[in-house]
């Protein structure tokens, strides 16, 4: 009986998505408004997805990535750390089992076509054997490269590479001039590689005896570490604190009221943005519920145009079942139609978002429809289509006294059950609109004050700029001096003559 049943059904869903098709185009109006009204929906809680999956949710692609962490030293909260506490906090074995600390730096690359302004990192050789990297081409920083003399080695990172030396593999074992000094190209870093994103290259971080001995109030470091299998995140920052309470007694004059925090990479990586993400989630959300009741009003209203038509084949002997499964077949046609076209809003979103914030949003520039984002995609597509559809569909097929639907002129009657539906869609609609609005507002106001802020000073006409000046040559703090009130006077030479120089503050 189940075998000849089946047999039975599925024809009849055929013959209802037939005719469920012809339907929808025999009514273009109602099917293009309904469609934008889903593409919109949909496209935007998809292109949410893809950021929030890529930001919170993806797991970051190194070996055990919930066991790497970041250590933070400071009078309040977050701050970088000094060479010699990095060596302190790097002798914690029963804690982490290895640390690593590195710091951004600016280096010339010349020699090799037009000179070039890079973005470069300088990192203790530990840092990739922490993070599990194995490089496209060459090898990674060995440990005595980052011995003084012998730190004159350098990783390229692929965009890098590709750009500057075609992605040419006799690169390897070149020498490249960084800051007029001449350093080995010993590795190519992997593609995909986005730890510290942006960096063109790497050197190795060596620190002399005179750092080790003098700087330990310099904070500049950013320490990454692995802990060792079965420590927990708290146990960490119980040994940190300890640690940091002996170094402040130890050294009074650089370490008094300096703290230490251990922070999982991946939450120090979102930060803030979690909050934002989360939030703006919700606010789409609630703008495809809106669309929803939208659909689902419209449906509503078609229904009445049909109402005769569900009568008659009431009369006829239609169980209820096969009105609901059809208006339901309508609903999800629908809805299937109206997620193919988010995912191409979604595309365009996405992209937008990548384009405007991919810099300042940790991973936002790795969002695209994978997999789980297509998932996502198909498993609020079949949602939507039953939201707005079921009640809908449930609705138009009671069985209400079928001698007055008879007699009724088409679509004169709505009937007070659908009337109360239809009301209650519509004030869950302005409810859910007046609850986007008013957090809107919010966020306009909050913007607003932002740029109200009285600062103490003007900030019309003013720029800032950072100049890195190489240690080979301006080494000596005086030659830095020096270079900053030559730049100063030449600009100012330059405004006198022609009017057009800015004067400059802060270079020396």
């Amino acid at each position: 009986m189940h075998s000849e049943r089946n047999e039975v059904d599925m024809p009849g869903f055929a013959m209802s998505i037939r005719h469920a098709t012809r339907r929808l185009i025999r009514s273009p109006l109602f099917l293009a408004a309904t469609l934008a009204t889903l593409a919109l929906g949909i496209g935007a809680n998809t292109a949410i997805f893809s950021v929030v999956h890529a930001v919170l949710l993806r797991p970051l692609p190194y070996p055990n990535p919930e066991r790497l962490v970041h250590v933070w030293e400071s009078t309040s909260g977050h701050g970088t750390v000094s060479p010699p506490d990095f060596a302190d906090f790097r002798s914690l074995n029963d804690v982490f089992q290895d640390a690593a600390a590195h710091y951004n730096t600016g280096l010339t690359l010349t020699g090799e076509g037009s000179a070039q302004q890079l973005s470069g990192v300088a990192a203790t050789p530990s840092l990739f054997s922490i993070l599990g990297v194995r490089p496209e081409i060459g090898r990674v920083f060995q440990p005595g490269e980052a011995i003084p003399g012998n730190e004159h080695v350098v990783i390229l990172s692929d965009a890098l590479w590709r750009r500057r030396f075609g992605g040419s593999r006799t690169v390897l074992g070149h020498s490249i001039r960084l800051d007029g000094v001449g350093y080995r190209v010993v590795g190519v870093l992997p593609h995909d590689f986005r730890y510290a994103e942006g960096a063109d290259l790497w050197i190795p971080a060596a620190f002399t005896a005179q750092d080790m001995a003098t700087q330990r109030g310099a904070h500049y470091l950013t320490v990454l570490a692995r802990l060792r299998p079965g420590v927990t995140l708290e146990q960490a920052n119980v040994q940190a604190r300890t640690l940091a309470a002996r170094l402040e007694k130890e050294y009074p004059d650089t370490n008094t009221g300096v703290r230490a925090r251990v922070v999982g990479l991946r939450d120090d990586m979102v930060g803030d943005y979690r909050r934002a993400l989360l939030v703006l989630a919700g606010a789409v959300g609630l703008v495809l519920l809106i669309a929803c009741a939208n659909v689902a009003n419209l449906f509503l209203v078609r229904a009445v145009g049909r109402d005769r038509e569900l009568a008659v084949r009431t009369a006829l002997g239609a169980r209820r079942w096969h009105l609901v499964r059809e208006l339901l077949t309508e609903s999800l046609l629908l809805a299937f139609a109206g997620g193919l076209l988010g995912l191409v809003v979604a595309t365009w979103i996405t992209g937008g978002l990548v384009a405007l914030q991919s810099r300042s949003v940790p991973r936002l520039g790795q969002a695209h429809l994978d997999a789980a984002v297509l998932a996502f995609t198909a498993g609020v597509t079949l949602l939507t289509g039953l939201l707005f559809g079921m009640l809908p569909a449930w609705q138009a097929s009671r069985h209400r006294d079928l001698g007055e639907r008879l007699k009724a002129g088409r679509g004169l009657s709505e009937g007070v059950g659908r009337n109360r539906l239809r009301g209650a869609l519509i004030v869950g609609e302005l409810a859910v609109a007046l609850l986007l609005l008013a957090g809107a507002g919010l966020l306009a106001r909050s913007f607003l004050n932002l740029h109200r802020v009285d600062l103490g000073f003007r900030t019309d006409h003013v720029l800032t700029f950072s100049v890195s000046l190489p240690d080979n040559g301006y080494s000596e703090p005086a030659r830095r001096r020096q270079f900053g009130r030559q730049l100063e006077g030449v600009t100012r030479l330059d405004q006198a003559h022609h009017g057009n120089g800015l004067p400059l503050s802060g270079l020396s």
